[in-house]
This record gives structure tokens, sequence and C-alpha cells, in this order.
């Protein structure tokens, strides 16, 4: 009986450690973010070991010319990312992106952005541009992608390649807000939170309203970083530098 105890004992201590070492993969360290503080910044001309970065033939993300390069040559691959290694909850995200190379003339639904609160490769936001002038804003949950504010034209994008746009997010709470080169944008937000973005060319948001901020709670926290989509990047690819990443700490986002 004794050894029978202890073997219980030896087990449940076994059980205990390794559900301890499951719920201990889904903790991280979420960066504070007092208003106006500086939380991160890279310019990609020193170390970068904070990045998921890869170089490959098919797709590539490496630093070239003091810059993030990332680029996909394969046809039909959907997009990629890469994120910082830091976790944050509220934040200001500045990015500068200039498309080198790719077909961005509408033909070809290739976009370029930031990802923000990644948690994995199922759960993150999307904040994309084209090159053709419109942005669009996306969730993925579980897998599972939603238009947030469908594809939106826009006056303050940079079009084409060898261009500059300078993209920003302001994440605070479910509190978010967009901007391209300093213009805050308008987004197509459904009156009913499970119906799709669905703007019109007339300018028309379909079944919503105009808000100058998105309200959505769904992901809390999570990585910040950049992404090259790309429906068919074929033949020529599609290449975009981004460069002089910052993130302050928001200030409060309290109404549209």
């Amino acid at each position: 009986m004794r050894r029978l105890l202890i073997l219980l004992t030896l087990g449940m201590v076994a059980w205990a450690i390794y559900q301890l070492n499951q719920l201990a993969t889904d903790w991280h360290y979420v960066v504070p973010a007092d208003p106006g503080e500086l939380l991160y910044a890279a310019s990609f001309d020193g170390e970068t070991e904070d990045w998921e970065l890869y170089p490959g033939n098919q797709v590539s993300m490496q630093v070239a010319d003091n810059a993030l390069r990332i680029a996909i040559h394969k046809q039909g691959k959907d997009g990629i990312y890469s994120p910082v290694s830091h976790y944050f909850g509220n934040f200001d995200i500045t990015v500068q992106a200039q498309p080198l190379q790719g077909v961005f003339d509408g033909s070809d639904n290739n976009a370029y952005g930031i990802i923000f609160r990644q948690q994995d490769r199922n759960n993150y936001y999307l904040f994309l541009i084209s090159g053709d002038g419109y942005y669009r804003i996306q969730r993925v949950r579980n897998g599972s992608d939603k238009d947030m504010s469908g594809w939106v034209p826009s006056d303050s994008i940079n079009q084409g390649t060898d261009v500059v746009n300078t993209l920003r997010v302001i994440g605070y709470q479910d509190h978010f807000r967009f901007f391209v080169n300093g213009d805050l944008l308008d987004l197509c937000i459904p009156d009913d939170p499970d119906a799709e973005s669905t703007p019109r060319a007339t300018g028309v948001c379909e079944g919503g309203g105009w808000h100058d901020t998105l309200v959505d709670d769904t992901i809390s926290f999570g990585r910040l970083g950049v992404t090259v989509n790309s429906d068919n990047s074929w033949p020529d690819g599609i290449m975009v530098d981004f460069d002089d990443v910052i993130v302050y700490g928001p200030e409060p986002i309290t109404n549209e």
C-alpha cells in the first residue's frame, strides 16, 4: 500500500509539473507602456537578434542595405511576416516601408504593412496597404481571417515601387487607429460585429459606417512586426524594405 501511495504521489507531481510547463509556454512578459515613453527602436544597421529572420529561395526575410528586406518568389504564396520578439499590449508603432519589386498596379493583390498583437501563426491583426493606393485592416483568429475594414482607396498612399510610405498603428486596450504618411485613415466598420466590412467604390460603407477608430477586444497583446502579402507574386516576385521601426507608449484613445 505504501509503495502504491508513493507511486500515486509521484504521478500526481509529474502531472502537475507537466501542466505548469504547458501553462508556461503561454506566459509572456508584456512591455509596460507609459504614454510617450520610447519602448523599442530598430534601424537595421546593427544588431537584429530581436527579429525573426531567415534567408530562403521561395521566401526570405533578411537585413540588406540597412533595412529589413522581405521577399516572396513563390507563386501563390499568401504572405509572410517578421515580428520582433517582444510582446506589447498598448503601443504606438511607426514603420517606413519601400516596395522595391513587384506588380503594384491593382492587377495582383500585392500588399505590405504592419502585423500587430501577433500571438502565433493563427492569431493576429494586419494593417495592409497596396501599391495601387488602398488600405485594409484584417484580423486572424484561430486561423480564420476577417476584414475588420475592407479595401478602401486613399490619396495618402504613395503608389508604385521605389516610393516610401510611413505606416503607423496605435493600439490602446481595445481601440486602434491607423495612419499613412501622417494622415488618419477612415475605416468601414459594419454595424453587426459578426458581419464583413463592405466599402463600396461610391464611398458608401454598406451595412455600417465610417469611423476613425476600430474597437475590438479579441486579442489583448502580442508581438509587433512587418509583413508582405501576395496572392500572385509570379513571375517577378515581390520585395519590400522596412526601416526605422519606432514604438512608443500611446496616449489613451477615449473616443472616436
